[in-house]
């Protein structure tokens, strides 16, 4: 019986001493994209639609409805986004909150009246088209004020908005935005971004990113989707920001098809303000 209780004694100090010896600290995984469902191109009778006009892109949600033989009952334009340009050129407009677009139908002919009297420079684009409704193209003649008489075209969008994204944008100071007129702000800083994109029928646009570098963890910026740009607002870091993303389904500014433009506007948007900073090109995963 000694025997026994000795080697009890002698093996319970040795059990508790391995489990300390095996302790480990529980690391909490990566924050991950939140899994949605793909984008769809139109919702419903509403459709993104481009319409290029020499030295600017116009982008538009077309709300058609059509007879049971092709004929147009009408359409409403619900938006419009001017002046996207390039990297490297003085950015975009924005125009939600400056601009009217405005649109009546008769038949194929459409009538178009894009107008910003709030801005900086006062203008008014005046369209006269007709809507191809067998491949979905636009096409017409453009005047702005009393500038000679341009040519334009048009085309709803073939391709859904991609759900996820990732690469580098860089963050600009809001008040920097409000008064530059040099279009050089200088960046607060760069992020690595994984971007999930979630439109859903009314072209609401959700966006959870998740950043790491000058900004860390996920935020959720929301807004609208018109044509091929979207336009997000929301809180990043210790400043509300005001981000729009161009949708370049040809890859003709990003250099790859599909990628999405990421430009800073100023928050709050006002009309005058026409001020911008390209942050960074995105690509679809």
């Amino acid at each position: 019986m000694r025997t026994t209780t000795k080697f009890v004694w002698i093996l319970i100090p040795l059990f508790l001493c391995g489990c300390g010896a095996n302790k480990q600290t529980t690391t909490p995984p990566p924050p991950s994209l939140p899994s949605l469902p793909p984008n769809n191109i139109c919702q419903g009778t509403t459709c993104p639609w481009e319409i290029l006009v020499p030295n600017f892109l116009m982008e538009a949600n077309f709300v058609t409805n059509q007879g049971p033989n092709g004929s147009v009952y009408g359409m409403v334009i619900k938006g419009g986004w001017p002046d996207l340009y390039p990297p490297g050129y003085p950015g975009v407009a924005p125009s939600l909150s400056g601009t009217a677009l405005s649109a009546t139908l008769s038949g194929n002919s459409v009538t178009m009246d894009w107008a910003c009297g709030g801005c900086t420079t006062e203008f008014d684009w005046l369209f006269n088209g007709t809507i191809n409704w067998t491949n979905n193209t636009i096409s017409g003649s453009a005047s702005l004020d009393n500038d000679p008489t341009e040519t334009f075209t048009g085309a709803q969008s073939t391709t859904a908005l991609p759900v996820k994204y990732f690469g580098s944008i860089a963050m600009f100071s809001n008040s920097c935005l409000l008064t530059d007129l040099t279009h050089l702000c200088p960046s607060l800083g760069s992020d690595q971004v994984q971007a999930a994109l979630g439109v859903d029928g009314n072209f609401n646009v959700t966006a959870t990113l998740i950043l790491s570098g000058a900004d860390n963890g996920v935020f959720t910026l929301s807004g609208l989707m018109i044509g091929n740009t979207i336009q997000v607002s929301g809180t990043i870091g210790t400043q509300q920001v005001e981000l729009v993303g161009y949708f370049d389904i040809q890859g003709l500014y990003g250099g790859s098809p599909e990628s999405l433009i990421v430009f800073q506007i100023p928050y709050p948007i006002s009309p005058p303000n026409w001020i911008s900073a390209y942050s960074g090109t995105l690509n679809h995963l």
